[in-house]
């Protein structure tokens, strides 16, 4: 269901004429030295490890063991180029265990929409697939000395994709996004705990799940037609600036199971309401500070983001 609703989002989305990706270096081409064995993306230009965990460059520059296309994790072509990263998602033999990769953003601008997409490929070598590939978006750069799930909430869950299992194509995930800040950085991995992970069972004989990924793209976008329309029906909150409580008003005329998930300007996660079933929430401020914060409202079929604001 997810997939379809993409794909006729993507097709009523008009990019805006001549957008430039504002991710630096999207395709992971660019590097200061042919990565020698894993661990290793800190030669790929403008991407780096937020964590202590393993996160790799794979090159064509490398002919054994992190080349391209085949290499330690599989076998893969590069979407574009001679060049991607790779990253994990699941560890069997360790509990939560995650890799992740950082990079840099040009002039984001505050209060656009853009579309975000990344295409990913479950290496060969693996024998798990999991959902729970994410984008989280800061402001400002940081690290953590371990190799545990980040503790921050993604504003682009991919997870509604299901375990990406396609180890012979790219599959690109793709979405929309409301800049409510201008952040500088994107951060990319598994943000969901081992528990929570929905998972396959693939062929690989390694107990872990894996994927390349490549071609990593913001763009700013103009809504067409049918998002305008979307937006005549958007969620209607009263009273707005929410000083105690704000009930919000939405269309769910085949009372769908909708998920609202509230995040303050940080990117975290500070609010989150499942199977609403009616038309209606009631939003209780006394659990937020006051300030700007952005809400993501929606189904499988259906998707809105929008500010709130709190007295």
């Amino acid at each position: 269901m997810y997939r379809a609703f993409a794909f006729l989002l993507a097709f009523f989305i008009t990019v805006v004429s001549f957008a430039q990706n504002i991710v630096q270096n999207p395709g992971f081409e660019l590097y200061s030295q042919c990565p020698p064995f894993l661990d290793n993306l800190a030669f790929c230009n403008g991407w780096k490890k937020p964590t202590s965990a393993t996160t790799d460059y794979f090159n064509s520059c490398d002919s054994i063991y992190v080349g391209v296309p085949g290499n330690h994790c599989g076998y893969q072509q590069a979407s574009g180029g001679n060049a991607y990263a790779g990253f994990m998602t699941y560890e069997g033999n360790w509990p939560d265990y995650r890799e992740y990769l950082m990079g840099h953003l040009l002039n984001m601008v505050a209060g656009q929409y853009y579309k975000v997409s990344i295409k990913v490929s479950l290496a060969g070598n693996y024998a798990y697939a999991t959902d729970g590939i994410s984008i989280l978006l800061t402001v400002d750069s940081f690290y953590i000395g371990n190799v545990a799930v980040l503790p921050q909430s993604p504003q682009i869950d991919f997870s509604d994709y299901g375990p990406v299992t396609d180890t012979t194509n790219w599959v690109t995930l793709t979405d929309t996004f409301y800049a409510d800040s201008a952040y500088n950085l994107i951060t990319i991995g598994c943000f969901k705990e081992d528990n929570l992970l929905d998972m396959d069972t693939v062929y690989g004989q390694w107990p872990e799940a894996y994927y390349f990924i490549d071609d990593v793209e913001i763009v700013p976008v103009t809504l067409g037609v049918a998002e305008h329309e979307k937006e005549k029906n958007a969620p209607v909150i009263y009273p707005h600036p929410v000083a105690t409580s704000a009930t919000m008003t939405f269309s769910n005329r085949d009372k769908e199971p909708f998920t609202f998930r509230l995040y303050d300007v940080q990117g975290r996660e500070v609010m989150y309401i499942t199977d609403i079933r009616t038309d209606h929430i009631i939003i209780d401020r006394s659990a937020l500070s006051s300030g700007i914060f952005f809400y993501r409202l929606g189904s499988d079929r259906i998707r809105y983001v929008g500010k709130l604001m709190v007295e």
